[in-house]
């Protein structure tokens, strides 16, 4: 056997240390950059969370979870949480509410976040409506419109070899659009997501229905359109409710801030290497990021239902000595003594770093194995057994 021929049996070890002087050397040398005209140490004042919640009324963080199992081959049931976790001079008042439904396989993964994303954004919303004047919610608002934006590239680019679908014309995502925007218009403020509710599927198929009838003519192609459609609609929702937050909040004077446990950003060093992790390595100490502001503008499919940007602040914040470092986004162009000023509160009601609203429903709403395992023997048992009992 000559060499060339030799089995490969490498053991993993062998590869970490081939790349471990490449990796960190790549670490080292983007993490140097200068940051003491970006980073602000900070060591905030002390405040009671009485205090502050004196200052706001009500205080509200707002998290949500997700899981699924497969159905059959080709299609998966889902389940979706949202729990809020509200401070004020009443206590803390603790908030969850499930929603289940079924998709087809195609982007799942996108699919549920963007449905848990506008399920989280109802009840902010319903808890804004209440009075709360400081809400929480995990995530970044900037990313929700850039995944959206990106989505409706995916299905408007042309047809390649190898692709499994047809992807849509601009004619077809401007009819869904202007279609949903009157359809949904009195949803977005309801307590349930409309795309992903079991009882709206005929009435979403209907629509997908007539807007392809519009398109094409009756034939076999026509089923490839509606995977497509039916997430279009997803993102839709998704913004539409994104959209009447920000609405709301404005109105209402309230501080709507996004919080980030993770970030891939690098708008305030601008390295190869994401902002966070610069901080995390560099910085143990409190401090914050000097404002940085960002545009919400949405792609020019979705113009009519986003037709004027907002403005966020967004800045880098470590709460603690030796937390982890946050991404925060507040929805209006704010300078940087309101920025400290909202850090000393976050800093008041938080727990090692982290705000404890945001903390209490991250765990009301997890959806584990177990829930999971539980929800998928109840459905798989009718499937099997149902009918025998239903004597069909």
């Amino acid at each position: 056997m000559s060499r060339s021929e030799f089995l490969m049996f490498q053991d993993i070890m062998e590869e970490a240390l081939r790349v471990r002087d490449i990796i960190l050397r790549f670490i080292d040398t983007e993490s140097r950059v200068p940051i003491e005209e970006k980073w602000v140490r900070c060591h905030p004042s002390i405040r009671s969370s009485e205090e502050i919640i004196e200052k706001y009324n009500r205080i509200t963080g707002c998290d949500g979870g997700s899981n699924s199992f497969p159905l059959g081959p080709g299609d998966v049931v889902f389940a979706i949480s949202a729990a809020t976790s509200t401070l004020s001079n009443d206590g803390i008042q603790k908030e969850r509410i499930y929603q289940m439904g079924w998709l087809e396989r195609f982007k799942l993964d996108e699919r549920i976040s963007a449905m848990r994303s506008s399920l989280e954004m109802k009840h902010l919303m319903r808890n804004l409506k209440r009075g709360s004047k400081l809400l929480l919610m995990d995530g970044s608002l900037y990313s929700i419109l850039e995944e959206s934006s990106r989505f409706v590239g995916f299905l408007s680019r042309r047809k390649s070899e190898g692709t499994k679908f047809d992807f849509l014309p601009a004619e077809f995502i401007l009819d869904v659009v202007e279609r949903l925007r009157d359809e949904l218009g009195s949803e977005v403020e309801k307590e349930r997501v409309f795309t992903g509710d079991p009882e709206s599927r005929k009435m979403r198929e209907k629509i997908v229905e007539e807007i392809v009838d519009r398109y094409l003519e009756v034939g076999s192609e026509r089923g490839r359109y509606d995977s497509l459609l039916l997430s279009l609609m997803e993102r839709v929702e998704n913004l539409m409710t994104m959209r009447r937050l920000l609405d709301l909040s404005s109105s209402a004077g309230a501080t709507l801030v996004a919080i980030s446990k993770r970030s891939s950003g690098r708008e305030v060093f601008r390295t190869k290497m994401p902002d966070m992790t610069i901080i995390d390595m560099r910085t143990r100490e409190e401090g914050y990021t000097r404002p940085e502001y960002q545009e919400l503008r949405a792609s020019p499919y979705f113009e009519t239902i986003w037709n004027s940007p907002y403005t966020i602040t967004v800045s880098y914040m470590r709460l603690e000595r030796g937390s982890n470092p946050l991404r925060v986004e507040i929805l209006g162009a704010r300078d940087e003594s309101f920025l400290r000023d909202i850090m000393e509160d976050l800093r008041g009601i938080s727990v090692r770093g982290y705000p404890y609203p945001l903390l209490m429903s991250h765990m009301l709403a997890r959806i584990g194995d177990k829930d999971i395992k539980g929800i998928r023997e109840l459905i798989r048992g009718y499937l099997h057994g149902g009918r025998e009992m239903l004597n069909e």
